[in-house]
C-alpha cells in the first residue's frame, strides 16, 4: 500500500468511496472539489492506493486560531473501502495525516464524527483520541 498526495486523476476513484460514506459524488463534482483544495496550500488530500486502485482517503486542514500559539490541524475526512477496512489503511491515512500536520507547525489533530458513526469512535480512540467536546452545526441557506 502507498499513501501519496491525491491528483486530479484521482477523482475517478474518489467518487465510489465518498459514497461510502454517506456523499453520493460524481467525478466531476470530485474533480471541482480536488481543484479547489490543491489550492489552498493549508490542505491535503491523500489516497491509499493498492495496486492501482484507491482504497482509502483523507483529508486535513490547518489553521490559526487566538486561543493557540500554533496552527491546529483537523482530519476532516477519512473513509476506507469498506472491503479493506480494518487491515492497517485506515491508520496508515491518520499517521500520513499527522506527519502532515507537523510539517505545518500543528501542535494537535482533531477529528469530527457523527453520532452514528461508532465503529468511528473506536477507531479513533483506539488510535489515542479523546472525546474533547461537541459539534453544533447550523445550515447557512
Amino acid at each position: 500500500m502507498m499513501i501519496r498526495t491525491a491528483t486530479p486523476d484521482d477523482a475517478e476513484g474518489l467518487a465510489p468511496l465518498l459514497g461510502e460514506l454517506g456523499y453520493p459524488s460524481d467525478p466531476s463534482s470530485v474533480a471541482l472539489r480536488m481543484t479547489r483544495l490543491r489550492q489552498d496550500l493549508r490542505a491535503v488530500v491523500l489516497v491509499a492506493e493498492t495496486a492501482g486502485n484507491l482504497v482509502g482517503v483523507a483529508t486535513a486542514h490547518v489553521r490559526d486560531s487566538l486561543n493557540h500559539d500554533e496552527p491546529a490541524a483537523q482530519l476532516t475526512l477519512l473513509v476506507v473501502d469498506s472491503r479493506v477496512r480494518g487491515s492497517g489503511v485506515g491508520q496508515a491515512l491518520v499517521s500520513a495525516g499527522m506527519d502532515w500536520a507537523r510539517t505545518q507547525g500543528a501542535r494537535r489533530l482533531t477529528v469530527n464524527t457523527a453520532v452514528h458513526r461508532e465503529a468511528a469512535h473506536r477507531f479513533y480512540e483506539n488510535r489515542g483520541f479523546t472525546l474533547s467536546g461537541r459539534r453544533y452545526a447550523i445550515a447557512l441557506d
